[in-house]
């Protein structure tokens, strides 16, 4: 990278990071119920000098460390170890747009696009609709960072292109998104100068994550992906969602739940990317690829979508947003054709397509946003070859983009978000809390706001509130937990289980009648809270194997119980044979001892795990630790010395 590179306007998302400055931090989506308490958790359990392995507040259990989205490995994240949370997220972010950008104007440069063409394709990525919509979902926005650089190391005519490409590669896993990295590695083969070179810089960066990737798909493997054939085709694009990417804001159905808030790129930027890709048209296939899987389950070809992704993709708008964020670096060598008096029918009919989802839309930001740039468009194209006309047409597309994505990042007040205090004290502190899974109809309601999702919590709001939660909302859950969710929400006829969830406080919606063998708490914004006088420890002796059929009687005494970290231990004592069962989730890492010596549990019904036990004192004692860590751990290690020791290579004069 030469010092000219730099020249540009990457770097202007950086100037988010001044926002906390004013009391403001970007709220989209996801950031504020779901990625800042993981965040939190992570600094908390770091600097408790606690190993990041377990979350005991959620899913009865869930495996943390497992779980790329909270950035565990993730060296932008330790900014939440120093800064407070609107403080770090913004910067965060704000980081990674601006890499991001820097990394698509490299790329469009490298394509051929001259300065001004780089700046264009440098502005695209950071106020493009689908860049950010990734805000709110910042795993993506993470990984789809590193994607160009990636590119770029492939493509690298250097002795240190492998260690470079290990690093990006590494960097874009730790990320968070599976999927995105995924598709960033297919791209680069695809893309690579020499691919068995690729291949080797590529199997490297595994190398390096390979002490998260093992448990990673230890998780996926016992996880509940399966069962959630559903919940894979939400989130779809219609075929009249399409018409957004030239019109802001433009969706077939608002009601529907929507992954993908905005596609918008706008008519100058589309004809610059498509006149930039021709020589390229194999990716412009790509991205065509792309948009028909993002469509598919919209058309009634679901089944068809889930058998090509293997079932382990879901929202199919992610497609919709990584090959509109393919088309970005090709803007460049776009837009120097365009100035240079090309693409005129090109620029002819997408601009009257705008004009006419203009005149459908009728709302006047829109025709600011999206048709002042088209009918600039349109005279350029039929007017005699005008570069200034050309140039303003591109700088008012430019704008629009700027103006309609601007909102997607969700500035508010951090007074706003955070809450005074938490929505259900009583429960602080307590037992786990069990919520039934959200309905259809309940969906809208949890949308409206934070206050919503505190009362019905979801997301990871508990840990700032300070609740334990039976269910998690995690991208994978435990496939036995997932299971004895779904019958413990069956209602009443299985009470069995909701008490073997160890489940002491229930949230519900308003109601007549109070379930047999509750109390209720509290009552607030149409939810009351429950405490469960039937409900289990989360270790408990009974006199036979559990079994919601015939449900033992406990037996004996428990004079401790420790849950907490990585731990789950109990000392108990029983008169005569016994079993000692355990709610907790059984996920890949728990090692357990009874009485000093390893032991390994029985699986009963749902999440419950047993062992049989003689009468006298005992002590059952469980620890958690990632799947092989140990060996994984060294044989990173090794792995990134190796990449450390490519990178110090001296550069190669060209």
């Amino acid at each position: 990278m030469r010092r000219s590179d730099l020249v540009g306007m990457w770097w202007v998302p950086l100037l988010l990071i001044l926002a906390p400055l004013v009391g403001w931090m970007p709220a989209h989506r996801d950031l504020i119920d779901f990625f800042a308490p993981m965040r939190g958790l992570t600094a908390e359990f770091i600097g408790m000098g606690v190993g990041p392995w377990l979350n005991l507040s959620n899913g009865c259990g869930e495996a943390w460390f497992a779980n790329p989205e909270t950035a565990v490995l993730y060296p932008p994240a330790w900014l939440h170890l120093i800064l407070p949370t609107p403080w770090a997220l913004t910067a965060e972010i704000a980081l990674h747009l601006a890499l991001l950008s820097l990394g698509v104007g490299l790329v469009a440069r490298a394509l051929g696009a001259s300065r001004e063409g780089g700046m264009l394709a440098e502005v695209a990525a950071w106020s493009a609709g689908p860049v950010l919509v990734t805000v709110g979902v910042l795993n993506n926005l993470e990984t789809l960072t590193w994607l160009p650089w990636m590119v770029l190391a492939a493509r690298l005519e250097d002795r240190r292109s492998v260690a470079l490409l290990a690093a990006a590669t590494a960097l874009g896993w730790l990320g968070g998104e599976p999927q995105v990295w995924a598709m960033g590695v297919a791209l680069v083969i695809a893309v690579a100068r020499r691919r068995a070179q690729a291949l080797i810089g590529m199997s490297l960066g595994v190398a390096v994550i390979a002490v998260q990737l093992v448990p990673f798909l230890a998780w996926v493997a016992e996880g509940d992906r399966g069962p959630a054939a559903s919940w894979i085709l939400r989130g779809a694009v219609t075929p009249v969602d399409w018409s957004g990417v030239l019109v802001p804001g433009l969706l077939s159905t608002a009601s529907r739940m929507v992954y993908a808030e905005s596609l918008f790129l706008g008519a100058p930027v589309l004809v610059c990317a498509l006149l930039g890709g021709w020589r390229h048209r194999w990716l412009l296939a790509v991205v065509a690829a792309f948009a028909l899987l993002a469509t598919l389950p919209e058309i009634g070809a679901g089944r068809l979508f889930v058998i090509l992704t293997g079932g382990l993709v879901r929202y199919p708008s992610r497609f919709a947003l990584i090959g509109l964020v393919l088309l970005l670096p090709l803007t460049g060598k776009g837009a120097d054709e365009w100035r240079g008096g090309g693409g005129r029918r090109l620029a002819i009919v997408v601009s009257v397509l705008t004009l006419l989802a203009c005149v459908v839309s009728g709302h006047p930001m829109r025709w600011w946003a999206a048709g002042a740039p088209a009918v600039l468009m349109l005279v350029a194209a039929l007017a005699p070859a005008r570069r200034p006309l050309r140039t303003a047409a591109l700088v008012a597309g430019v704008a629009g983009m700027v103006v309609a994505g601007l909102p997607l990042i969700g500035l508010r007040p951090v007074a706003e978000i955070r809450a005074a205090q938490p929505t259900w004290p009583e429960a602080v502190g307590g037992g786990r809390v069990y919520v039934p899974t959200p309905a259809e109809d309940v969906m809208p309601w949890l949308a409206s706001g934070l206050g919503a999702r505190r009362l019905w919590p979801v997301g990871y709001l508990n840990l700032e509130e300070g609740l334990t939660l039976a269910r998690t909302d995690a991208p994978v859950a435990n496939d036995r937990l997932a299971s004895h969710i779904t019958i413990t929400d069956e209602g009443p006829a299985n009470r069995w289980w909701l008490d073997a969830l160890a489940a002491e406080w229930i949230i519900l919606p308003e109601g007549n009648g109070l379930p047999k063998g509750m109390e209720q708490v509290a009552n607030r914004g149409g939810m009351r809270l429950l405490r469960n006088l039937d409900a289990m420890p989360v270790m408990w002796l009974a006199d036979r194997p559990p079994d919601p059929d015939r449900p033992g009687s406990r037996i004996g005494e428990v004079t401790e119980q420790v849950l907490s970290g990585n731990v789950c231990a109990m000392e108990a004592s029983t008169p005569t044979e016994g079993w000692l069962s355990v709610s907790l989730a059984p996920v890949n890492g728990w090692r357990w001892h009874l009485d000093g010596g390893p032991v390994e549990l029985e699986q009963g019904p749902g999440i419950i795990q047993y062992v049989r036990v003689p009468a006298g004192d005992h002590r059952l004692e469980g620890r958690y630790r990632p799947p092989m860590y140990m060996v994984t751990t060294v044989f990173s290690g090794c792995a990134v010395l190796v990449v450390l020791a490519g990178l110090a290579v001296r550069r190669q004069k060209p």
